[in-house]
């Protein structure tokens, strides 16, 4: 098989991510990156009250009535800003156990999660937004409209981008 060779260099080949057009500012990227570390460790060390701190205020009453998985480790993959470096969202690969057959409870699963911050009084915070699009195994799933009335807090994947949801 004389294509071989080929295929397998081409597979393995990745180009690296492209450099933001427009950086942010190194304290700014700096401080998100120490915030979502700080968050994160919490929730891998089942600390759950102390990470209250972390999350905004208008989405802490949908993190407390989410599940809380078990997490091995996670680690912080990229992060995309807007909202001229306000807002930003990161993506975490979370490796986490999974208490359902056919998963053995001692084993984890690895997947990556969309996680989304927001500067709040100075300081950078996790959110969910409640009335965004939700992605499911079988489509995306939009809220009624403008006016719509928040998704309850199991309509989300368990904890996204909080440690939970594990899409592709």
């Amino acid at each position: 098989f004389p294509f071989m060779p080929r295929f397998a260099a081409l597979a393995l080949a990745q180009t690296p991510p492209a450099a933001p057009v427009n950086p942010p500012p190194a304290e700014v990227d700096q401080a998100l990156r120490e915030r979502i570390k700080q968050f994160y460790d919490l929730q891998v060390q089942g600390q759950f009250r102390q990470a209250e701190a972390f999350i905004a205020e208008d989405t802490k009453d949908f993190y407390y009535n989410l599940a809380k998985p078990k997490y091995k480790s996670i680690e912080l993959d990229t992060i995309e800003y807007s909202g001229d470096f306000t807002r930003a969202k990161a993506m975490i690969w979370v490796e986490r156990y999974i208490n359902a057959p056919p998963f053995p409870p001692d084993v984890a699963l690895r997947g990556r999660t969309p996680s989304t911050w927001k500067l709040e009084n100075g300081l950078w915070v996790w959110y969910e937004d409640l009335n965004a699009p939700i992605a499911t195994p079988f489509g995306v799933i939009h809220p009624a409209g403008a006016g719509a009335t928040p998704r309850p807090a199991g309509a989300a994947p368990v904890l996204p981008g909080i440690p939970g949801g594990m899409p592709g």
